[in-house]
């Protein structure tokens, strides 16, 4: 909506109002879980540049990196992880 509106679409963004998750978390952002296919790592690595760049170019769009714990894995499973 805001490359469109720079670009002098008339832009109208719809929310329901409800805050779920994805209000809350973007969807969780991240690039974290072993076993995904290199294309997708890459989809949601740069998926993450664009939300960092965006965050950079708008002032208060309040973006947090909070990261994550992980208790559900044995040591093997969270360094392939890491």
């Amino acid at each position: 909506a805001l490359h469109l509106a720079r670009r002098g679409a008339r832009v109208t963004v719809v929310d329901d109002g409800e805050g779920g998750a994805t209000a809350r978390s973007w969807a969780w952002i991240n690039a974290s879980w072993g076993g995904l296919p290199d294309h997708y790592l890459r989809l949601r690595m740069e998926a993450r540049a664009g939300w960092r760049a965006l965050g950079a170019e708008v002032p208060g769009l309040g973006l947090r990196w909070p990261g994550c714990l992980v208790f559900d894995e044995g040591p093997d499973a969270l360094a392939a992880l890491v």
